[in-house]
């Protein structure tokens, strides 16, 4: 999903005469992909290989330590992460066509 899509659909609502209270909107992408579906892709695009490791969530909040962000911070990632995991499960009615930036498109356009 680009920031141009996100940027457009939020402007669309701002600007809408029947917005007036806060609204919740999904913004997906026009497609689903896996892990190893991104990776593949963004092997494609950068010329190299990248592949999905997953990682634990002690080791998860070691490296985001190490780069200076808070043990109460790195843990309110891995705990949005494990309930995004657990519960959320994509709207059938979501409007994918908000969104119709590809991954792949988004890359050519943002890597040298």
């Amino acid at each position: 999903m680009a920031t141009a899509n996100i940027a457009r659909v939020a402007t669309e609502w701002i600007e809408s005469p029947v917005w007036s209270e806060q609204k919740s909107v999904p913004l997906l992408g026009p497609k689903d992909l896996t892990h190893d579906e991104m990776a593949a892709i963004l092997s494609e695009a950068l010329g190299r290989t990248v592949r999905y490791r997953p990682t634990s969530a002690s080791d998860y909040i070691a490296t985001m330590k190490s780069i200076g962000q808070s043990e109460s911070a790195a843990q309110g990632f891995v705990d949005m992460f494990v309930f995004l995991t657990k519960h959320y499960t994509t709207p059938e009615d979501a409007d994918r066509s908000l969104t119709p930036t590809l991954f792949r498109t988004w890359l050519q356009n943002h890597t040298a």
